[in-house]
This record gives structure tokens, C-alpha cells and sequence, in this order.
């Protein structure tokens, strides 16, 4: 041990010397290991934690062979429906929304993997955007796939012009709205608030769901996690949400995720209000 407290590692060899008398002597060397011993507890460190992102990158490849595929299989199948005769109007048009639901989530899933790769990047030019626009269009679109969920939409903003990239902020909302449809009740409502606080715009979407559990909070924007009840209830790779937060990130917003006093699920983001003449 050095007089600062920090260890040195030492390899010590004894050896008997014989003199011829009865007297024993015992010569003895020390040798300083540490830099050896450090360096070799840092290759088995490396070691371990390369094997740990090979058995993370052999389950993450799992994870999305799965996810590409399921939607693949469902257009595939339901364009073969299509190609078959006797089908009535009516069944193609649903068929047909069938596709398109699948294949939105297709590009979801691979547009969420490629904002996720972009490390680095910035955020291209922002321009002016009303965000109660962009809202109403998201659950428009929304409502096409799911048309039996009731979606309610409350601006209550004066104004809710604000400087975004509107293709980013149209993702956020629907990926959020996607998220409150996943983990609702099939006959529970939905509610989107757009309001102006302390010089920002405000979107919050709220829903009836279980909430999010207090050991699950602090982890809901990270890449691929999911929260156990989320993985029983729903497939999905846990990228949506990691998306939101980086694409709001990069356009100088905020935002959260917090449990409702009244019950179910709060997401919600904000950006700087402009004023109209900016």
C-alpha cells in the first residue's frame, strides 16, 4: 500500500539459502506488478463487455428480423387477398387499410432506426409552424387507421406558432398518439391539449391507460426499453418515445412523461412560442 492509499500489486519469491550451520536464511524478492495485473483486469473488463454488446446486437438483430418481418408477412398475405377474385368492394377497401396500417408501421419502424443513427447530426432549418395544424393532421391520419377510437382535440393556445421542422414535429405527435392508442383501453378516449405556458407552446396527449410505474419513469425515452407490463400487452422495439425525445432535442424543445392524478398517461413535449410577427 503507498503512503496515498492506492494498492500496489507485487509477485514476492522466497527462497531458502543454505549456509552449513544451523542458521536459516531466506532471500526473498519483490516485484512491482501493478502495471501487468491493471492491464490485464482491463483486457478481461473489455472482454466482458464485448461479449455483452454481441449478445445485446444478436438480440436487437432478433428484435427487428421479428418486427420487419410481421409487417411484411401481413401486406404479402393481404395482397394476396386482393389479388384473388370474389372479393366485394367492401372487403378490398378494408383489406386495403389493413396494408396501409402494416405498412406504416413498417416505415415507422425503419424511419425510428435511421433518426436514432443519425449521431451527431443537426437539426436542418427550422421554420415557422402552427402547431395545432400539425396535431389536427397527425389524429386525421390517425383516425383513418383506427377509426373507432374517439380522439379529442383541445387548442386552447392563443397562438401556437412556433420554429420546428414540421415532418419531425408531425412524427413526435404521432408517435405519441400511436403510443396512447397501444397502451388505452379499446373504449377509452383520447385527449390532445395544445396550450401556451411561460413562452412555450404545449402539447400534452393524454389517456386512460395504467400509467407508467415510478421504477419505469427515469428509462421511457431510452432506446429499447420497454416496461414488462408494455412487452405482455404490446410488440414494438421501445424506439417511438426514444425518437420523440431526440427529435425535440435537436429542434431546442422539451419533454416528459409522468403518470395522471386522475389516472392513465401524460406524454407531452413544448417548443418556443413565436409571436405572430416574428
Amino acid at each position: 500500500m503507498r503512503s496515498d492509499g492506492s494498492v500496489i500489486w507485487v509477485h514476492v519469491t522466497a527462497g531458502r539459502i543454505t549456509t552449513g550451520t544451523d542458521r536459516v536464511l531466506i532471500a526473498k524478492t519483490v516485484e512491482d506488478i501493478t502495471e501487468r495485473v491493471t492491464g490485464a483486469r482491463a483486457f478481461e473488463e473489455r472482454e466482458h463487455q464485448l461479449r455483452e454488446a454481441l449478445a445485446v446486437k444478436e438480440e436487437f438483430l432478433g428484435m427487428v428480423s421479428h418486427e420487419l418481418r410481421t409487417p411484411l408477412t401481413v401486406i404479402l398475405g393481404l395482397a394476396d387477398v386482393i389479388a384473388r377474385n370474389g372479393s366485394s368492394m367492401t372487403q378490398v377497401r378494408r383489406t386495403v387499410l389493413e396494408i396501409r396500417e402494416s405498412a406504416d408501421h413498417l416505415a415507422s419502424l425503419l424511419e425510428s432506426m435511421l433518426v436514432l443513427a443519425r449521431v451527431g447530426e443537426e437539426a436542418p432549418d427550422l421554420e415557422p409552424i402552427l402547431l395545432d395544424r400539425v396535431v389536427r393532421r397527425a389524429v386525421d391520419r390517425h383516425r383513418e387507421v383506427f377509426p373507432a377510437r374517439q380522439i379529442a382535440v383541445d387548442v386552447r393556445a392563443e397562438s401556437a406558432l412556433v420554429d420546428g421542422h414540421e415532418p419531425w414535429i408531425a412524427q413526435i405527435v404521432s408517435n405519441m398518439v400511436g403510443n396512447a392508442e397501444k397502451y388505452s383501453p379499446a373504449n377509452a378516449d383520447i385527449e390532445i391539449a395544445v396550450d401556451d405556458e411561460d413562452g412555450n407552446v404545449v402539447v400534452r396527449v393524454l389517456d386512460e391507460g395504467r400509467g407508467i410505474a415510478e421504477e419505469d419513469a427515469p428509462f421511457v425515452f431510452d432506446p429499447f426499453y420497454r416496461a414488462a407490463h408494455a412487452a405482455q400487452q404490446s410488440g414494438g422495439l421501445g424506439l417511438g418515445l426514444a425518437v420523440c425525445k431526440r427529435l425535440i432535442d435537436l429542434q431546442g424543445g422539451k419533454i416528459w412523461a409522468k403518470t395522471r392524478p386522475t389516472g392513465g398517461a401524460e406524454f407531452g413535449f413544448s417548443l418556443p412560442a413565436l409571436e405572430a410577427d416574428d
